[in-house]
Formats: structure tokens, C-alpha cells, sequence
């Protein structure tokens, strides 16, 4: 995985990212948001994966899991990017609160 340097999200080096709808908001700080190919959800790169070659996000691919034991728990980081792409919904918690979801974020 490359890192960006501005923001330090991770790219996944089997995902053509170019070929993905792109968007950027003025108030998540140069975040580049990609939209996942079979869901429409807009996630940061950290949070786009190959599966099977098929691009997807990080939702999609836990849906496509056989088992739990192909899932694996996000760390307060990883939480707290996706926290963020989804505009601080509470349902993206993954069982961190607010408060360790933004100190994560450096806020």
C-alpha cells in the first residue's frame, strides 16, 4: 500500500483509482472521497479494496465475507476515516465513541 503524503490515507495497489468517480469536499481538508463501484458509497482510498478483481469498498467486501473469520476489527484509525467519509454518522462508529473517533482524526 503507497501512502498520500498530505493526508496519509492508504492506497490499495490492485485499485485503479482513476478509473473511480472522485469528489472533494471543502470541509474535510483535502480528503479525496472515491465512489464504491457496487454500492455508491463514497469512502476515502483507505477504505477501497480488490476482491476477487472486483472493486469495491470496505462495506461491500465485509458483506461478500464466507465467514467472521475472514472479517477483521477495524483499529480506532481505520474507524474513525470511514467515521469521517460518512459525514460522522453515528451508525459508523464500530463501537468507538465520538470523542476517540475525533481525537483519531487529530481534532
Amino acid at each position: 500500500m503507497r501512502k498520500n503524503k498530505n493526508n496519509e490515507v492508504s492506497f490499495d495497489e490492485n485499485v485503479n483509482y482513476d478509473e473511480l468517480k472522485q469528489h472533494e469536499y471543502d470541509d474535510t481538508k483535502g480528503y479525496i472521497f472515491y465512489t464504491c463501484p457496487l454500492c455508491g458509497g463514497e469512502y476515502t482510498a483507505t477504505f477501497i479494496t480488490e476482491k476477487n478483481g472486483q472493486t469495491m469498498c470496505i462495506d461491500c467486501w465485509n458483506k461478500t465475507a464466507d465467514d467472521d473469520d475472514d472479517k477483521e476489527s477495524l483499529s480506532v484509525w481505520d474507524a474513525a476515516d470511514i467515521y469521517l467519509s460518512k459525514g460522522f454518522d453515528e451508525d459508523y462508529r464500530f463501537g468507538y465513541s465520538h470523542e476517540e473517533l475525533m481525537k483519531a482524526l487529530g481534532e
